[in-house]
Protein backbone atom coordinates (compact mmCIF):
# COMPACT_ATOMS: atom_id res chain seq x y z
CA UNK A 1 0.00 0.00 0.00
CA UNK A 2 1.20 3.47 -0.59
CA UNK A 3 3.29 4.84 2.13
CA UNK A 4 1.77 8.81 1.98
CA UNK A 5 -1.53 10.57 2.11
CA UNK A 6 -3.94 10.38 -0.41
CA UNK A 7 -3.74 13.68 -0.86
CA UNK A 8 -1.29 16.54 -0.30
CA UNK A 9 -1.62 19.45 2.06
CA UNK A 10 -1.83 22.71 -0.21
CA UNK A 11 0.95 24.02 1.51
CA UNK A 12 3.16 21.56 0.81
CA UNK A 13 2.05 21.86 -3.36
CA UNK A 14 2.08 26.01 -2.91
CA UNK A 15 6.02 25.31 -1.65
CA UNK A 16 6.78 23.28 -4.08
CA UNK A 17 5.44 25.01 -6.62
CA UNK A 18 7.54 28.00 -5.64
CA UNK A 19 10.44 25.85 -5.80
CA UNK A 20 10.88 25.27 -1.84
CA UNK A 21 14.02 23.27 -1.10
CA UNK A 22 12.47 21.97 2.12
CA UNK A 23 9.49 20.56 -0.53
CA UNK A 24 11.88 19.14 -2.65
CA UNK A 25 13.04 16.96 -0.07
CA UNK A 26 9.91 15.93 1.11
CA UNK A 27 8.76 14.95 -2.35
CA UNK A 28 11.79 12.80 -2.39
CA UNK A 29 10.94 11.63 0.75
CA UNK A 30 7.20 10.92 0.43
CA UNK A 31 7.60 9.48 -3.47
CA UNK A 32 10.82 7.72 -4.21
CA UNK A 33 10.28 4.60 -2.49
CA UNK A 34 6.23 3.97 -3.96
CA UNK A 35 7.66 4.92 -7.28
CA UNK A 36 10.57 2.43 -6.58
CA UNK A 37 7.88 -0.39 -6.14
CA UNK A 38 5.36 0.51 -8.88
CA UNK A 39 8.56 1.47 -11.52
CA UNK A 40 9.95 -2.62 -10.48
CA UNK A 41 7.08 -4.12 -11.62
CA UNK A 42 7.39 -2.78 -15.38
CA UNK A 43 11.60 -2.94 -14.96
CA UNK A 44 12.55 -5.54 -12.67
CA UNK A 45 15.88 -4.05 -13.02
CA UNK A 46 16.60 -2.47 -9.52
CA UNK A 47 19.53 -0.08 -10.81
CA UNK A 48 17.12 0.93 -14.35
CA UNK A 49 14.63 1.11 -11.65
CA UNK A 50 16.43 3.56 -9.90
CA UNK A 51 17.44 5.67 -12.66
CA UNK A 52 14.21 5.83 -13.94
CA UNK A 53 12.85 7.35 -10.22
CA UNK A 54 15.47 9.79 -9.91
CA UNK A 55 15.02 10.90 -13.96
CA UNK A 56 11.01 11.67 -13.10
CA UNK A 57 11.89 13.41 -9.66
CA UNK A 58 14.29 15.45 -11.07
CA UNK A 59 11.78 16.37 -13.74
CA UNK A 60 9.17 17.32 -11.37
CA UNK A 61 11.90 19.45 -9.50
CA UNK A 62 12.77 21.38 -12.79
CA UNK A 63 9.99 21.43 -14.79
CA UNK A 64 8.56 25.09 -15.08
CA UNK A 65 5.06 24.03 -15.47
CA UNK A 66 3.86 22.08 -11.90
CA UNK A 67 0.79 19.80 -12.33
CA UNK A 68 -2.18 20.53 -10.09
CA UNK A 69 -2.04 16.56 -9.25
CA UNK A 70 1.29 16.04 -8.74
CA UNK A 71 0.88 12.30 -7.69
CA UNK A 72 -1.08 11.30 -10.55
CA UNK A 73 1.60 13.10 -12.65
CA UNK A 74 4.38 11.80 -10.88
CA UNK A 75 3.19 8.14 -11.80
CA UNK A 76 2.17 8.70 -14.83
CA UNK A 77 5.41 9.93 -15.93
CA UNK A 78 6.79 7.27 -14.03
CA UNK A 79 4.96 4.50 -15.96
CA UNK A 80 5.61 6.38 -19.27
CA UNK A 81 9.22 6.23 -18.69
CA UNK A 82 9.53 2.45 -17.65
CA UNK A 83 7.74 1.38 -20.62
CA UNK A 84 10.22 3.69 -22.71
CA UNK A 85 12.72 1.54 -21.30
CA UNK A 86 11.45 -1.81 -21.93
CA UNK A 87 11.00 -0.66 -25.64
CA UNK A 88 14.46 0.20 -25.77
CA UNK A 89 15.88 -2.56 -24.09
CA UNK A 90 13.72 -5.45 -26.20
CA UNK A 91 14.87 -2.69 -29.50
CA UNK A 92 18.86 -3.07 -28.16
CA UNK A 93 18.13 -7.10 -27.85
CA UNK A 94 16.72 -7.44 -31.24
CA UNK A 95 19.13 -5.32 -32.91
CA UNK A 96 17.36 -2.26 -33.43
CA UNK A 97 14.01 -3.87 -34.54
CA UNK A 98 10.76 -2.86 -32.38
CA UNK A 99 8.53 -5.86 -31.29
CA UNK A 100 4.69 -6.12 -31.33
CA UNK A 101 3.55 -4.36 -28.74
CA UNK A 102 1.89 -8.21 -26.94
CA UNK A 103 5.71 -8.71 -26.68
CA UNK A 104 6.16 -5.42 -24.91
CA UNK A 105 3.13 -6.15 -22.31
CA UNK A 106 4.31 -9.50 -21.66
CA UNK A 107 7.18 -9.29 -20.60
CA UNK A 108 5.97 -6.21 -17.97
CA UNK A 109 4.05 -9.29 -16.08
CA UNK A 110 4.85 -8.96 -12.27
CA UNK A 111 3.19 -10.34 -8.70
CA UNK A 112 1.19 -7.90 -7.17
CA UNK A 113 0.31 -9.07 -3.69
CA UNK A 114 2.13 -9.46 -0.39
CA UNK A 115 -0.40 -9.40 1.29
CA UNK A 116 -1.68 -12.94 1.58
CA UNK A 117 -0.42 -16.12 2.99
CA UNK A 118 2.33 -17.77 0.33
CA UNK A 119 -0.37 -20.31 -1.08
CA UNK A 120 -3.18 -17.62 -1.47
CA UNK A 121 -0.24 -15.25 -2.80
CA UNK A 122 0.27 -17.25 -5.41
CA UNK A 123 -2.54 -18.22 -6.78
CA UNK A 124 -3.89 -14.91 -6.92
CA UNK A 125 -0.67 -13.77 -8.31
CA UNK A 126 -0.99 -16.34 -11.38
CA UNK A 127 -4.52 -15.30 -11.63
CA UNK A 128 -3.58 -11.35 -12.04
CA UNK A 129 -0.83 -12.34 -14.50
CA UNK A 130 -3.31 -14.19 -16.73
CA UNK A 131 -5.68 -10.59 -17.01
CA UNK A 132 -5.54 -8.91 -20.11
CA UNK A 133 -2.47 -5.91 -19.39
CA UNK A 134 -5.36 -3.20 -19.37
CA UNK A 135 -7.02 -5.13 -16.49
CA UNK A 136 -3.88 -6.24 -14.77
CA UNK A 137 -2.55 -2.76 -14.82
CA UNK A 138 -5.46 -0.67 -13.22
CA UNK A 139 -5.61 -3.93 -10.27
CA UNK A 140 -2.00 -2.71 -9.66
CA UNK A 141 -2.32 0.50 -9.34
CA UNK A 142 -5.32 0.05 -7.14
CA UNK A 143 -4.63 -2.43 -4.66
CA UNK A 144 -1.19 -2.50 -4.67
CA UNK A 145 -0.10 1.25 -4.85
CA UNK A 146 -3.47 2.36 -3.27
CA UNK A 147 -4.11 5.17 -6.05
CA UNK A 148 -7.81 6.31 -6.45
CA UNK A 149 -9.57 5.45 -9.80
CA UNK A 150 -9.23 8.82 -10.20
CA UNK A 151 -5.93 9.25 -10.32
CA UNK A 152 -5.59 5.67 -12.24
CA UNK A 153 -7.54 7.56 -15.16
CA UNK A 154 -5.33 10.54 -14.73
CA UNK A 155 -1.74 8.33 -14.94
CA UNK A 156 -3.76 6.03 -17.83
CA UNK A 157 -4.97 8.93 -19.70
CA UNK A 158 -8.41 7.93 -20.07
CA UNK A 159 -11.78 8.90 -18.39
CA UNK A 160 -12.87 7.65 -14.88
CA UNK A 161 -15.76 5.58 -16.23
CA UNK A 162 -13.17 3.30 -17.99
CA UNK A 163 -11.02 2.72 -14.97
CA UNK A 164 -14.44 1.62 -12.98
CA UNK A 165 -15.56 -0.66 -15.45
CA UNK A 166 -11.55 -2.21 -16.17
CA UNK A 167 -11.82 -2.65 -12.80
CA UNK A 168 -15.43 -4.04 -12.33
CA UNK A 169 -13.98 -6.57 -15.58
CA UNK A 170 -10.77 -7.41 -13.35
CA UNK A 171 -12.47 -8.73 -10.18
CA UNK A 172 -15.18 -10.21 -12.38
CA UNK A 173 -12.61 -12.34 -14.12
CA UNK A 174 -10.70 -13.03 -10.90
CA UNK A 175 -13.81 -14.54 -9.05
CA UNK A 176 -14.63 -16.49 -12.24
CA UNK A 177 -10.97 -17.58 -12.23
CA UNK A 178 -11.11 -18.74 -8.28
CA UNK A 179 -14.26 -20.11 -8.71
CA UNK A 180 -13.32 -22.84 -11.32
CA UNK A 181 -10.00 -23.38 -9.62
CA UNK A 182 -12.15 -23.83 -6.55
CA UNK A 183 -14.25 -26.21 -8.33
CA UNK A 184 -11.53 -28.17 -9.94
CA UNK A 185 -9.48 -28.71 -6.44
CA UNK A 186 -12.75 -30.13 -5.02
CA UNK A 187 -13.18 -32.16 -7.59
CA UNK A 188 -9.62 -33.74 -6.94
Amino acid sequence: MSDFPAELPPSFLDRFRRGDSDAAGMLEELFREPLTRFCQRYLSDLHETEEVVQEVLVTALTDATKPNDLRAWLYRTARNRSISRLRQRQRRALGGVMPPDSQVVDSMRRPISFLVDKERHTLLTEAVEHLPERYREVVQMRYVEGLHRAEIAAILGVDLSTVKWRLSEALKKLRERAKSSSESSAAV
